[in-house]
């Protein structure tokens, strides 16, 4: 999970998320709802 994060962080830096969603690693769906819970995390 904290790797996906990593590199989907990572990604969104260089602009290129289009890239994940391509590779079908996770869908754009999924990939918001986990990174909102790491936001909510980071916060708590």
């Amino acid at each position: 999970m904290n790797k996906l994060l990593r590199s989907y962080l990572g990604i969104k830096k260089r602009g290129s998320e289009r890239y994940l969603f391509a590779n079908k690693l996770l869908e754009p769906s999924e990939m918001r709802s986990i990174f909102r819970n790491h936001l909510i995390q980071m916060y708590i």
